[in-house]
């Protein structure tokens, strides 16, 4: 499964690229996470294992064409307010093509203004809120909070 979900990411993110026609060597890939304060832990796991996933397609040439992916990660502290300044630094000074992972709905909610502005994919953000999950820009993998209640 785990092989599957990497490819299914670099299919997206190369999908993403081409209808965006940013099919440079390199994608980069922009995310926003607590990599200091109360939530530090959880937010380098999220980087280390996207870091994991994108090393491992690259290795492969699951982009094709010697495509890579590039992770930008950005420390947020869990601050809405400097994941929103993170998110406007993303395209503009790392070049960011897609947002991804960022660390909760608090942390994403305020940032998807400048994702639909800027046509943005907002990939696999950390939460079940359905403030997330009606936006045009935003695709989630995570079950909404009722659907995990549920289960």
């Amino acid at each position: 499964m785990r092989r599957l979900s990497g490819r299914l990411l670099a299919a997206a993110l190369l999908s993403f690229a081409s209808a965006h026609g940013a099919l440079a060597q390199e994608i980069v890939v922009g995310q926003s996470v607590a990599l200091s304060g109360a939530n530090a832990d959880i937010g380098r796991d999220m980087r280390d294992g996207a870091l994991a996933v994108f090393t491992k397609a690259n290795a492969s040439n699951a982009l094709g064409g010697g495509r890579k992916i590039k992770l930008v990660t950005l420390d947020n502290a869990n601050s809405p307010g400097r994941a929103l300044e993170d998110t406007q630094l993303l395209p503009g000074q790392h070049n960011a093509t897609v947002l991804f992972g960022y660390n909760s709905a608090t942390n994403s909610v305020d940032s998807l203004p400048l994702a639909q502005r800027s046509n943005m994919l907002f990939f696999a953000p950390f939460s079940g809120s359905l403030a997330l999950r009606s936006h045009p820009n935003v695709f989630t993998i995570r079950a909404s909070y009722r659907g995990e209640a549920l289960k």
